[in-house]
């Protein structure tokens, strides 16, 4: 559990949205989306702080992956570009202090309600 305020934090979810940043060549209107809404949070927060999330077994990741580069576990390409967009975000968006990067892990073997983990890569 990452204890976000709901009052506090307004959320952006977009399927797959960081995975513009391992293919931003061959997406570059995904890319450029993102950065204007990061931008568009940024312009209304005191305190800026970009938390990126990926998931195992993430469905938009898979309808993309042969547009990757490399070719590697698609679980490798998304902390690869998890920790990609930090810095991608961090260098499009100077004002940007606090940047997070998580992975979310399902493992069936915790109780139910420790399923669903967070590991913070960054």
């Amino acid at each position: 559990e990452l204890h976000l305020p709901e009052n506090k934090c307004a959320k952006i979810r977009i399927p797959g949205s960081v995975s513009a940043v391992g293919i931003e060549l061959a997406m570059p209107k995904h890319l450029h989306t993102l950065k204007k809404q990061v931008e568009m949070m940024v312009s209304i927060g005191k305190d800026p702080r970009l938390i990126l999330i990926n998931h195992e077994h993430c469905k938009a990741y898979e309808n993309v992956k042969g547009l990757f580069r490399k070719v590697v576990p698609l679980v490798v390409q998304q902390a690869h570009d998890l920790v990609r967009g930090a810095e991608v975000f961090r260098k499009l968006v100077p004002s940007l202090r606090h940047v997070e990067v998580y992975m979310a892990r399902l493992d069936s073997s915790r109780p139910t309600e420790e399923q669903v983990y967070f590991e913070k890569l960054l």
